[in-house]
């Protein structure tokens, strides 16, 4: 794998888990506060801004 693929991979997941953040806070809603999907966009965004910074 190299550094293309892994942005690659880092990006599609990235795009999974904006599409799906209220289903995994819902999800989320019986066990806990409710706020994992929205928790995972913030951070997952945080990355993607890193990635963005990196060289290519």
């Amino acid at each position: 794998m190299d550094i293309k693929i892994a942005k690659a991979w880092m990006t599609s997941f990235n795009d999974k888990i904006q599409e799906n953040k209220d289903y995994l806070s819902e999800l989320d809603t019986p066990i806990g506060d409710g706020d994992h999907g929205s928790n995972m966009a913030r951070g997952m965004a945080a990355i993607m801004e890193a990635l963005d910074q990196s060289e290519p």
